[in-house]
């Protein structure tokens, strides 16, 4: 026989090891004498209203507020996402020892999408692991005005060539596996910047189209980045 917990709130009742409202309207309150949803952990008023749909287990306070998920250092500390379709569809789970914080889909053709401003998609990784930059890819920009071969071109896709005089580019650093990279000359056109075809004394060498240093002293080169060195795509070698 089910017992039944009453306080001057809300009545429970008990089956077992589950307690339960008695009516499925009722809203379950733990700080808070009049719960405002299903579940509700108050802390302190926000002055904030939780939006229809994200409205089923709200954490309220007056200050920071959040919850955390503690396991030993080699386990998965893990939420989920699913539907009767799929019970695991998505993911965000952190283990210590991995120490990488994985997000994304689980399911075969899952797709991951990353957004800015009013829920704009800004990047989407497809079921494949291709990466689509819906805005195309801004990075950052360099300038070089001397010879040399450790210019780290992180996060970059335009290099400036501004040059008073003549100068020698060996190869780079920092490159990563498709990384496209523009070389503009903004010198005074009375100066050389030469590119060494695999002059071996950077991490990451040129393979200019012609298998042969390149001289310029204006316009530009383009370069894409296999992770290991620069291959010129700014023309083709023909036979």
């Amino acid at each position: 026989m089910p017992a039944t917990v009453r306080n001057p709130d809300q009545h429970w009742v008990r089956t077992g090891t589950t307690i339960s409202p008695t009516i499925l309207t009722d809203k379950v309150g733990i700080g808070i004498k009049t719960a405002l949803y299903k579940l509700h952990l108050y802390k302190g008023a926000s002055g904030g209203t939780a939006v229809d749909g994200l409205d089923t287990f709200v954490l309220e306070n007056n200050k920071n507020a959040g919850f955390t998920i503690l396991t030993a250092d080699n386990w998965f500390s893990r939420m989920a996402f699913g539907s009767p379709s799929d019970g695991f569809a998505a993911r965000l789970e952190w283990k210590y020892d991995d120490k990488v914080f994985r997000m994304g889909t689980a399911t075969a053709d899952g797709e991951t999408a990353i957004e800015y401003g009013n829920k704009v998609e800004g990047i989407r990784l497809n079921s494949v692991g291709n990466a689509k930059f819906v805005g195309g890819i801004s990075s950052g920009t360099r300038t070089i005005s001397t010879s040399g071969h450790s210019l780290n071109v992180r996060d970059v896709n335009t290099v400036f060539i501004n040059i008073t005089s003549d100068i020698i580019l060996e190869g780079l650093t920092g490159g990563i596996d498709g990384q496209v990279l523009n070389f503009v000359y903004k010198g005074d056109y009375t100066h050389t910047a030469t590119f060494e075809d695999t002059a071996g004394s950077a991490d990451q060498d040129f393979y200019m189209h012609t298998r042969a240093d390149e001289t310029i002293d204006g316009g530009g080169i383009t370069f894409v980045c296999d992770g290991s060195n620069w291959f010129d795509a700014s023309h083709a070698r023909h036979v």
